[in-house]
């Protein structure tokens, strides 16, 4: 078998390669023997057809399966014999002319990976804005358990709808006259100040009473969300079905010990503190990440193959997917087609792809590696999020061919952790919340 290798462009090649007769004549005999166990003509059964009748039938049908086997069996070969990497399987591109006894020439074209000229990767400047954990936000996040921890009592058969109440409601209306999707429901639930009704529907049912029915008139907002309401008036028909009383516990040590493993409302605010502290380093650690790999896509021109940046696409499509899956939707329902989809994303996808072979080049450089104990790290990192025993997690990973993934972006991360070491940080101030 003889081989060529020529460039095409910078992410793509093509092999030619010439076959020897000997296979060509090797590989017909295959084809003829698959062919016959196929090929039907009236007065043979099946597998039957005696060869001479196959040379005169079904010769096309055989030379292009001897075309197949061959290539099949042996590009693989070819393209080692050349070093050469495909990052997708080769498209064929020209073969022949076919002769039975005959050496045979086809040339197969692929595209490869980019080389990357590494530029001024070390001190990038990257922004990154100033966070900070203050006792206010700890506080509002304390009260917002506080009020998950509330309680649903009876209310008092005098008791009216105000503060401190929730209700079950019924109601139907119209809006300027005209009935309208969302405007009736059963037993919804009104929480008082929760912003689950407008304020001003809210406001007329104010010291209504359980059973007691009232008939409801206000006018929506003319900037209201839902524009087909915006500036009507609204009539509702409102019964109160039921009154519940919102017992709120109290902030101090009993509940802290309600929480779980807390002895203090204290050690309660030390812990919500430090896990908003995680979130904000998280958050400015991927914000500076997000930015080196801004810098760098920026820094460093070249095409990317078109086939991975395709794959990259169709990876992103798909977790889209299972994000409104997880939430019940599907995809029809954003309103979005496939097509704008991939208008909108293919710079996302190709700029990802593009900066993972930048990161690829900066690990070579800088050796860059995963050791066994960064992928264990990682494991038992995951286990802790998804609170399940770290074998299961690794199990599970083994199993669906996981760990090459994982390693991959172990990898990523810790060229990207490389990059920022190396830059020049500037810190911004936060919006005001």
């Amino acid at each position: 078998m003889k081989t060529k290798l020529e460039t095409v462009n910078a992410i793509k090649k093509k092999i030619t390669v010439d076959l020897p007769a000997e296979r060509v004549v090797e590989a017909l005999e295959k084809a003829y023997q698959k062919v016959q166990k196929k090929a039907k003509m009236n007065g043979f059964r099946e597998g039957k057809i005696p060869r001479n009748l196959l040379e005169i039938h079904f010769k096309r049908d055989a030379e292009n399966k001897a075309v197949e086997l061959l290539i099949d069996g042996s590009f693989t070969d070819a393209l080692k014999k050349e070093a050469a990497e495909p990052v997708s399987r080769p498209n064929v591109v020209s073969v022949g002319p076919f002769q039975k006894d005959a050496p045979l020439t086809y040339t197969l074209e692929f595209e490869v990976s980019p080389t990357v000229e590494l530029k001024d990767y070390h001190g990038l400047t990257l922004e990154k804005t100033e966070r900070e954990v203050k006792d206010e936000y700890v506080d509002k996040r304390l009260e917002s358990i506080q009020r998950s921890m509330t309680q649903l009592e009876p209310a008092k058969d005098d008791a009216a709808l105000g503060d401190g109440y929730v209700a079950f409601v019924d109601f139907k209306g119209t809006a300027d006259g005209k009935e309208f999707k969302g405007g009736k429901a059963d037993n919804f639930l009104v929480d008082v100040g929760g912003g689950s009704l407008l304020p001003e529907f809210e406001k007329e049912m104010m010291g209504m009473k359980k059973g007691e029915n009232k008939k409801v008139e206000f006018d929506y907002p003319k900037d209201y969300f839902n524009k087909e309401l915006a500036g009507k008036h609204g009539q509702f028909d409102v019964t109160i079905k039921e009154l519940k009383f919102k017992r709120v516990p109290e902030l101090n040590d009993d509940l802290a010990k309600d929480m779980g493993n807390y002895k203090t409302l204290s050690e309660v605010k030390a812990d919500i503190k430090k896990r908003m502290v995680e979130a904000v380093e998280h958050e400015e650690k991927k914000e500076l990440a997000d930015r080196a790999m801004e810098e760098l896509v920026k820094k460093h021109k070249f095409e990317v193959p078109e086939s991975v940046a395709v794959q990259e696409l169709k990876d992103m499509f798909d977790g889209f997917v299972r994000q409104l899956q997880a939430q019940g939707k599907k995809f029809e329902e954003t309103g979005m087609k496939v097509e704008q989809f991939v208008e909108q994303y293919k710079p996302v996808a190709e700029g990802r792809v593009k900066g993972y072979y930048i990161l690829d080049a900066i690990a070579k450089a800088e050796k860059i590696e995963v050791l066994e104990s960064d992928i264990e790290e990682r494991l038992k990192t995951t286990a802790t999020n998804v609170n399940q025993p770290l074998e299961k997690v690794k199990e599970y990973y083994e199993t669906n061919n996981l760990l090459g993934g994982l390693k991959f972006q172990i990898l990523n991360d810790k060229t990207l952790d490389f990059v920022i070491t190396k830059a020049k940080i500037e810190t911004k101030k936060a919006k005001k919340q």
